[in-house]
């Protein structure tokens, strides 16, 4: 015998059907074989496709079915049985096939129905069987063959498809009495289920892979018995792992440690252990980052660092699931990132606005957009442990940033005017803020109000209009906001001498 190609694995279960009759004649008369290990599909080893539920060749292939000379009949059984009936002597030492024709249910019913105790029984049961072999006899399966393959190269798809599986007959080759085989067609939907089921099912030495791991993404195990092959159900994903495997000794699995995620994306590097980013975040854009994740770590990079900033810079796995508590992992503009956070990533409302952020360390300065005049209401916010704030007061979270031109302002609330406890503030001027403002046409002042740089003081100057709007003249009084109070106070007359 020629070994090259041979390949073993012992039997792990034997699954016979459950409708497995022998009472009256041979129903239901399939079973199937688990293997201990998985077998390597190569030039003499391949898979047979099953046919579709209820399928039947004489609907399909009227023109060969029941055809004595096998036009366009491409049928073969095969197996490792007798040559010859009732003769040990017979069996062969390497596998045997031979072509046999499909007959009508007809037929094979005539074939097998006798009188028995003057009662007519029909051992042939059409819904469940069908028969195949030659009217002459002659060509046949035999004793040792049962179980094994019916297999027909079909002339609409040019592929094996598994139509039958040896059953019983009358002798071997006889005349008149062909072949009968159990119906593949009538059993697909339970040999389906039956593999579905068993998917995840191992050895009792191993533990359970589905509590073992963590399955999700789309992953689906397809376990053998001590071999579970990771696949994805989305046919453009690829797995997390592609297969892992039981150490009985140790009673565990390897090469991922239990609690493991395995899960499926399409781009195998954005998978942490503890699952694939798609899994976590509504967005993930892979266009614009390289996420470089390797085992718990991924370290996201902006494929363009001329021109984009990614937040966070790292992101590692913390009680099974991704340190970052975001909901998007994506570029935002460059220049946007402090040591604690991303400002559009806290702010998308500044992002849509067009609003410019130059940030470093833990500030931001921010520009208006194209054409307009005014950033409100922070202009300069700054970030601290997550938290984003204005002086020593957290911005609120329902802020909303916008931009305005001078022509569109309005006296709109601006905290830099405001002074704690203070009864007058300097929101009653306008105010006027960098150098693209163009000046209302009033002799009233114009309030300039920052704060310092520690953001301990607000700090305000009033400036007059002048001819050239880009030089204001500065009125010399400086106002500072000190415990809740504006210093000088403004009284009155001071209020009036503000006067241009």
């Amino acid at each position: 015998m020629d070994t090259d190609f041979e390949q073993c694995s012992e039997i792990a279960e034997i699954i016979t059907h459950p409708g497995y009759d022998r009472s009256e004649t041979v129903l239901n008369d399939i079973c199937l074989l688990r293997l201990k290990k998985k077998l390597e599909y190569g030039e003499t080893v391949q898979p047979a496709c099953l046919p579709k539920q209820g399928e039947s060749l004489e609907s399909l292939y009227p023109d060969f079915v029941g055809n004595e000379r096998g036009d366009n009949n491409d049928c073969f059984v095969a197996g490792w049985g007798y040559r010859q009936e009732g003769w040990y002597m017979s069996l062969p030492t390497i596998l045997q096939d031979a072509k046999v024709n499909a007959f009508h249910n007809s037929t094979c019913q005539e074939a097998y129905t006798r009188m028995v105790h003057g009662e007519l029984n029909e051992y042939y049961r059409q819904d469940v069987m069908s028969c195949f072999g030659h009217l002459g006899g002659g060509i046949d399966a035999c004793q040792g063959d049962s179980g094994g393959p019916l297999i027909c190269l079909e002339p609409s798809t040019t592929v094996q498809v598994l139509r039958g599986v040896v059953s019983w007959g009358e002798g071997c080759g006889r005349d008149g009495r062909p072949g009968v085989y159990a119906r593949t067609s009538a059993f697909v939907d339970w040999i389906q289920q039956t593999i579905k089921d068993k998917s995840t099912i191992v050895n009792p030495k191993c533990p359970d892979p589905e509590n073992y791991f963590f399955v999700q993404g789309g992953a689906v195990l397809d376990c053998s018995w001590e071999k579970c092959t990771v696949h994805c159900q989305e046919f453009d994903q690829v797995p997390s792992v592609s297969e892992v495997n039981c150490d009985i000794s140790r009673r565990n699995w390897y090469p991922l440690h239990s609690g493991t995620v395995i899960t499926c994306a399409k781009d195998s590097g954005i998978m942490l252990n503890c699952g694939a980013l798609t899994d976590f975040y509504d967005e993930v854009d892979t266009d614009n980052i390289d996420f470089n994740c390797s085992g718990n770590v991924c370290e996201p990079v902006a494929k363009d660092p001329s021109k984009h900033d990614v937040y966070p810079p790292r992101i590692w796995c913390q009680n099974n699931a991704p340190s970052y508590e975001g909901t998007k992992l994506i570029t935002y503009p460059k220049g946007s990132n402090v040591n604690c956070g991303n400002f559009f990533e806290a702010w998308p409302s500044a992002l849509n606005a067009g609003i410019k952020a130059d940030c470093h360390q833990w500030k931001c300065e921010l520009s208006p957009a194209d054409g307009d005049a005014v950033v409100f209401p922070f202009h300069i916010p700054k970030c601290h442990k997550g938290k984003w704030s204005f002086g020593k007061v957290e911005i609120p979270e329902d802020t909303i940033f916008t931009s305005v031109s001078w022509s569109n302002y309005r006296e709109e609330f601006n905290p830099y005017l405001n002074c704690g406890r203070s009864e007058r503030s300097m929101s009653s001027f306008r105010t006027y803020i960098g150098d693209k403002n163009r000046f209302a046409d009033n002799s009233d002042a114009i309030a300039f109000c920052y704060p310092d740089n520690w953001y301990n003081l607000r700090l305000c100057n009033f400036y007059c209009p002048t001819a050239d709007p880009e030089k204001p003249k500065k009125i010399n009084t400086l106002f500072k906001c000190a415990k809740g109070n504006w210093k000088p106070k403004v009284t009155r007359k001071r209020e009036s001498s503000l006067k241009c």
